[in-house]
């Protein structure tokens, strides 16, 4: 191959315009050899932040002596030259240097965007989660030069997953990236280019041509996203290690069974599990929200001897009669090609097609719907289908029997001459309202549209920047949609743009999915991430779960605190539910409080939320349960910046009494977080927000102490909030109070609330709620009561 070089930088920040670069590593490298490095510390000419010190262990005394930026960027442009450069999220690397005045003209190489390609399925695509996990070579990492030559290692071990794929592959991947300028095909091209094929294939040649190969990759666990124009759904538990602790502590009391049977429409709240042995001989639908409810059902199915079948919808399933259509002519935008070459590698060897076998990136769920099958007809769909109405009991996502995909037909209503048992309803609304969220993002225009779909995004922006100027919304980077702003100049001329669009399969979901009615829709043009989005998801959800539970026998939601307080209006409002529901409370049996599984504690004298001292005497309070616990502790806070905060506060402390401080965001994503913590449990601590709860769900069931410091109430400015409590004669009683008791007392539950413990050894989780409304207002006895 030809010389690349290799590169990481550590800087003072993550904004390569205000932040300083302290130290730069660079390799150049070719055939498997390391002919040069340099590496050497940068004075920043300004303070180091405490938190980069203890991620890198550079100090200010380190760099105080170091050269000065300025005197070592001729060694460092004369080091790259004009050659192809490669780091692990080398955009970060090469932002930095370039603001420096680093000339880089060379092709810019993901190691990242490659192992996204190679490795379809991790939890994590962190250098130092990933070489651990393949058993390569590694160093200290978080300094310049040590990372860069781990990715070095990395890059070569990729290599090796090149020289396995089989020629099938190779000659679709080859076909592929001749229309492409994507940087990364190089690798791909030289390292395929240098192979020789022996007789009837390639090495490791899994066996067929084409699409959709004939190795087995099964990994049945989970529901799927769509995409353009269409649903997305969230399951959002699909990198979470397996729940296996939790268990049912009791069934459903005998006096609740007798009111539920005859009964067709049942709304349940109990703290305890369904009674599955009432149900053994019954062809019964579980529809679930959370991992462990899932797990719970397949123990179940697997005690009592029944056969269990996941379903899932048609638009979850890979459509090879799609992919090839895609693969005829596709556009050559941002990250669209190398996701098409993650589906050329999977095609080859899934035997399910079943989305869940490949990681995806936040944009490529929307890709995904580019190469799904939406209507049901391809193979893998109606293979998972025509197995499923085979087994007595099904189980599937919330989201798999809510969205347009699901029911449209006599064949594919999934619940019809069934009992229909809705677990974890309290977080349905949610389920519902994401299955059936319609977003259209910039990437997506771009990857099926090219420079007419950047086109459409620069009217849409233009839209948006106008329209936030008109604002008076500080907080949300949401511009939510009304019947004034869709006659607007800017949404016309939008609208009658996108009749320019070229003619393809996504052309006409992206002229309905803008085309809406604000009366019945809440749509939002959004800036996150640095990506632009337009989404619109149903203002009403009666005629959505109406859909859903078409056919069935009879039909029980069933949540631990599904009631919101009593009254279950909640429910009934929003699901548009008649006087044939039939409503239930079950109340925990009093446990002596020495055989809790749960102790909940609500500090005194606490300063409230948002008032002068509350981060104070949370990090106060947070550093004495660290000092008394060391670890299995997870801290829960209302927003990233709260996150960020409490991090850095903490950072030093743990430090030095050997406890590793992860937050979401901070230290990593969910699933680099996950496996830090499940490394060494004992001796770490978690921070996450609220919203990332039902992705950490494993932490729930294995912290010993866990932290609340806010009531999960919803943020005043998201735009689903406020319109849907606007339909409420009294939003805040009828809809943001049931919200927030439901999710609170759901996660009570999940912890052990109303349980006893396992054993008098067993140690007692707790939780501290540090929301001193509790104690103050009259709602709290709501809550703790």
């Amino acid at each position: 191959m030809q010389p690349l070089i290799f590169l990481d930088v550590e800087t003072t920040g993550f904004d390569k315009h205000t932040d300083k670069i302290i130290e730069i590593g660079l390799v150049k490298w070719q055939d498997q050899k390391i002919i040069e490095t340099f590496g050497s510390l940068v004075n920043p000419q300004r303070n180091i932040p405490k938190e980069i010190t203890l991620l890198t262990g550079i100090t200010q005394e380190q760099v105080a002596t170091a050269p000065l930026f300025d005197d070592l960027r001729d060694k460092i442009n004369d080091f790259i030259g004009i050659l192809p450069v490669v780091g692990h999220n080398i955009q970060f690397d090469t932002g930095f240097l370039r603001s420096h005045g680093v000339t880089i003209t060379g092709a810019e190489i993901d190691s990242v965007e490659l192992a996204q390609i190679l490795l379809l399925k991790e939890s994590s695509y962190s250098l130092e989660i990933l070489m651990k996990k393949y058993g390569e070579t590694q160093r200290g990492s978080h300094r310049a030069l040590e990372d860069t030559l781990t990715t070095v290692d990395f890059f070569e071990f990729l290599l090796k997953r090149i020289d396995s794929l089989p020629k099938a592959i190779t000659e679709r991947l080859q076909k592929l990236f001749s229309v492409t300028k994507w940087s990364g095909k190089t690798v791909f091209e030289e390292r395929i280019g240098e192979k020789t094929w022996a007789e009837g294939g390639g090495a490791n040649d899994c066996g067929g041509d084409g699409l959709g190969g004939t190795k087995n990759s099964n990994n049945d666990n989970g529901a799927a996203n769509g995409g353009l124009g269409e649903k997305l759904n969230t399951d959002t538990h699909e990198n979470e290690a397996a729940c296996t602790d939790y268990e049912p502590q009791q069934p459903w009391g005998k006096n609740i069974c007798e009111q539920i049977a005859g009964q067709k429409n049942i709304l349940l709240e109990s703290p305890y599990d369904p009674d599955f042995s009432l149900l053994k001989d019954k062809k019964t639908i579980f529809s679930y929200n959370q991992r462990s409810t899932r797990e719970l059902v397949e123990r179940a199915a697997k005690k009592h001897n029944v056969p269990l079948k996941q379903y899932k919808s048609a638009n979850q399933y890979l459509s090879p009669i799609r992919l090839e259509e895609a693969l005829e002519n596709p556009e050559d935008a941002y990250r669209y090609i190398p996701f098409l070459a993650k589906m050329i590698i999977w095609a080859h060897e899934t035997v399910t097609g079943d989305r869940e076998e490949v990681s995806l990136r936040r944009e490529e769920f929307s890709f995904f719907n580019a190469v799904c099958d939406r209507d049901g007809i391809d193979v893998y769909s109606k293979k998972s289908l025509v197995e499923s109405k085979k087994s007595d009991w099904l189980i599937a996502h919330h989201a798999s029997i809510w969205n347009n995909e699901s029911g449209t037909n006599d064949d594919t209503k999934i619940a019809t001459k069934r009992d229909l048992l809705v677990l974890d309803s309290g977080s349905l609304e949610d389920s519902i309202t994401n299955s059936t969220r319609v977003k259209i993002s910039q990437s997506d225009l771009s990857a099926h549209f090219g420079d007419h779909g950047t086109l459409i995004t620069g009217i849409l922006g233009i839209f948006y920047e106008k329209q936030k100027g008109y604002s008076n919304d500080s907080y949300s980077e949401d511009v939510l949609l009304d019947e004034n702003m869709t006659q607007s100049i800017e949404w016309k001329r939008l609208i009658e743009s996108l009749g320019n669009l070229p003619e393809n399969s996504e052309k006409q979901a992206v002229i309905d999915a803008f085309n809406f009615n604000p009366s019945e829709c809440i749509a939002t043009v959004s800036f996150f991430a640095d990506e632009l989005s337009f989404s619109r998801i149903p203002l009403f959800l009666g005629e959505t779960f109406a859909h859903g539970i078409d056919g069935a026998n009879s039909v029980l939601l069933h949540g631990y605190s599904l009631s919101g307080g009593g009254s279950f209006t909640l429910t009934k409002e929003l699901f548009e539910l008649d006087s044939s529901w039939h409503s239930i409370i079950e109340k925990a049996q009093e446990i002596d409080p020495i055989d809790r599984q749960l102790i909940l504690t609500i500090p005194d004298y606490f300063p409230e939320p948002n008032s002068e001292g509350f981060f104070r005497e949370s990090v106060v309070l947070f550093k004495r349960l660290i000092e008394e616990h060391r670890g299995r502790c997870l801290f829960i806070v209302n927003s990233k910046q709260s996150a960020s905060a409490i991090h850095s506060a903490l950072n030093d402390f743990s430090q030095t009494i050997g406890v590793r401080i992860l937050s979401i965001g901070q230290s990593g994503g969910v699933g680099k977080v996950l496996t830090h913590y499940n490394d060494d449990p004992d001796h770490s601590v978690v921070i996450a927000t609220n919203t990332l709860l039902p992705q950490v769900e494993e932490l729930l069931t294995k912290a010993n102490v866990v932290v609340l410091n806010k009531v999960p109430f919803d943020p005043p400015f998201s735009p689903v909030f406020k319109i849907r409590s606007s339909q409420f004669e009294d939003g805040w009683n009828d809809y943001a109070l049931p919200r927030a008791l439901i999710k609170f007392r759901h996660m009570l539950v999940m912890l052990g609330h109303g349980h006893r413990r396992n054993s008098p050894t067993s140690p007692q989780r707790q939780l501290c709620v540090l929301d001193s409304r509790l104690r103050t207002k009259g709602y709290g006895r709501l809550f703790v009561g």
